[in-house]
């Protein structure tokens, strides 16, 4: 009999797993799979396949067999399915634990293993001659399979590396930044037969960043997408990324379907949807198809139902749409007259790639000769100082060795800086090392991305990347921003009112209910990202109306006023911007 993982392993600590250090585990991607969160996605993978013939099942990352351990436990479970496993890993040792823990576990299953490149594997069986600009294998090639059940590597770009990041792109017909998990999902749609199930444990990212579209496009156009659950910030998985599972179904369907939508999030102090004495645990909420709230490791979730919208109308993210949202957006578009794009320029805040060479808050406690000049010494605006309405002073200060010299951006002669040279000396070695500024013929102290120097001084509404709420600010300091911060700043012959109206819907309750329904990317504990992307989406009513001349007014009047604004003015602003939209209340849960 299969031993129940469930029962019998802790959702840390699966059997047979490979010793793998967090260098390793950096650079290859590995994170395996908890045996609770393997069996949840083992049912998904089975749930409408056919029992009628055996069915194949491929894991194309096996690591310790996990995956596969749990579709056996499903399938026997439910008479009538026989399961031939195929475990493919580039680890040997991965794939030795995976032979002996499916032989120890279900000796009668029949499995098939190999070490080697999954996505060296796939492209060569299933790529067509001349296809992709690699020529298809003839010895021992891939099958094709019914079902294919992965947690694929998950390496960004930047551990990846540009050179093998841009192989892998012309190998699969990719365009863009790719992780390697995007590079899996184009390889696994190659390798499943038509009608064949894709059961995938990735990143939620994909669902709303620019750099998922790879993934959002090969999905939409080689798939029927059944379910997508976004798992969020529950922790179910020892990955540092959010989790989220999608289950879709090889080729389209003539027949108009609708993907399921699953959210869940932990439910922030104060929420009024927790009212529930015994809660299930998240998995089980899932399964049970209709619990609102559950309870894991001491933390309350919130699980939204609804069905995936894949263009909203503001944008390409992937987001969770019902009813309510709808009809509370379609009312949003009404009132829209243009966006924050339309009006402003965004940007993010410079980036060095040395801040402990450029960003300090002891400047003054060098030696007078290394202490760089004053007029290379600005101020700059981080997310530690990050406030609502208006940043607290700055303080640090970063070394900034650019200026404007006949309307261009330049970089200063650093010898005519005898100070700041003799400091920048002491760092050369490690400032040299930025190969990527170097091979740019860039100057060796300069920053990376110093932004325009000319537009320091224009006012602008300045607020953190990452925030559990919104902190935008408005900002007439001509401080720098650093890369930890986005800014605004208005585009030509655009009156400053414009600003004022921005400041009040960026900071009201409308744009956190905006935010999620339509950009959905949260993080951990309730934080959000406010990077270009989703604040240029950001809607903006007609600025002649009376509610736009109130909220403008109000923001003017908390802006003028030393004092820290009172919840009253909040409120008064969030009435305000529902009433510019014609939006009376919240989205119902």
């Amino acid at each position: 009999m299969t031993k129940n993982l469930a029962k019998e392993q802790s959702p840390e600590t699966p059997v047979s797993r490979p010793n793998k250090g967090a260098k390793q585990i950096k650079a290859t991607g590995a994170h395996y799979t908890p045996p609770g969160l393997a069996l949840f996605l083992a049912k998904l993978a089975l749930e409408d396949v056919s029992q009628q013939r055996p069915i194949t099942v491929l894991d194309p990352a096996c690591g310790d067999g996990s995956l596969l351990l749990a579709i056996a436990e499903v399938a026997e479970q439910r008479t009538g399915h026989q399961i031939q496993a195929v475990a493919i890993d580039r680890d040997p040792d991965s794939v030795l634990a995976t032979r002996e823990a499916l032989a120890s576990n279900n000796p009668a299953i029949r499995t098939t293993t190999r070490t080697g490149d999954y996505l060296h594997l796939a492209i060569n069986s299933f790529a067509s001659p001349g296809e992709l600009n690699f020529k298809p294998m003839t010895d021992d090639p891939l099958d094709p399979v019914d079902v294919i059940i992965a947690n694929p590597p998950y390496v960004r770009t930047q551990v990846l590396g540009a050179s093998e990041s841009r192989r892998l792109s012309r190998m699969l017909g990719l365009s863009g930044r790719v992780d390697l998990y995007h590079a899996f999902v184009r390889a696994m749609a190659m390798s499943l037969k038509p009608g064949g199930t894709l059961a995938l444990l990735c990143s939620n990212r994909f669902l709303t960043t620019l750099s998922g579209q790879a993934v959002r496009d090969t999905l939409e156009s080689e798939f029927t997408l059944r379910q997508i659950f976004d798992l969020g910030d529950t922790k179910l998985f020892g990955a540092a990324v959010l989790p989220a599972i999608v289950i879709a179904t090889k080729g389209k369907t003539t027949a108009k379907t609708c993907c399921k939508f699953h959210r869940v999030y932990e439910v922030q102090n104060g929420d009024q949807t927790v009212q529930a004495k015994r809660r299930p645990t998240v998995l089980e909420a899932l399964e049970q198809k209709k619990a609102p709230v559950a309870e894991e490791f001491g933390r309350i979730f919130c699980i939204e139902r609804g069905t995936l919208s894949t263009n909203n109308g503001h944008g390409h993210s992937w987001t969770l749409t019902s009813r309510d949202s709808e009809r509370w957006l379609n009312q949003v578009r009404k009132k829209t007259v243009c966006t924050f794009a339309d009006i402003g320029k965004i940007r993010v805040g410079i980036k060095t790639t040395a801040d402990k060479v450029f960003i300090r808050t002891d400047w003054r406690t060098l030696e007078p000769h290394e202490r760089p000049e004053a007029d290379l010494l600005r101020p700059l605006m981080t997310h530690k100082v990050a406030c609502r309405w208006r940043f607290a002073e700055p303080d640090r200060s970063v070394l900034y060795p650019h200026t404007m010299k006949d309307g261009k951006k330049v970089t200063v002669k650093i010898s005519d800086f005898p100070r700041a040279e003799a400091y920048l000396e002491q760092h050369r070695s490690r400032l040299q090392s930025r190969k990527y500024l170097i091979e740019a013929g860039r100057n060796w102290y300069e920053l990376w991305v110093p932004q325009l120097p000319a537009d320091w001084g224009l006012p602008r509404i300045v607020w953190p990347d990452i925030s559990e709420a919104p902190k935008f600010a408005l900002d007439l300091s001509g401080a720098i921003v650093n890369g930890d911060c986005y800014w605004l700043t208005l585009r030509d012959n655009r009156d400053d009112d414009w600003l004022a109206l921005m400041l009040g819907i960026a900071n009201s309750e409308f744009a956190l209910q905006f935010y999620d329904t339509v950009c959905g990317n949260r993080l951990y504990a309730g934080r959000r990202r406010y990077i270009t992307q989703y604040v240029s989406q950001f809607p903006l009513p007609d600025i002649n109306t009376v509610p736009s001349r109130k909220i403008i007014e109000k923001v003017k009047m908390i802006l003028a006023r030393e004092a820290k604004p009172e919840d009253a003015d909040q409120s008064e602003i969030d009435r305000l911007v529902r009433l510019a939209f014609g939006i009376k209340e919240k989205i119902p849960r």
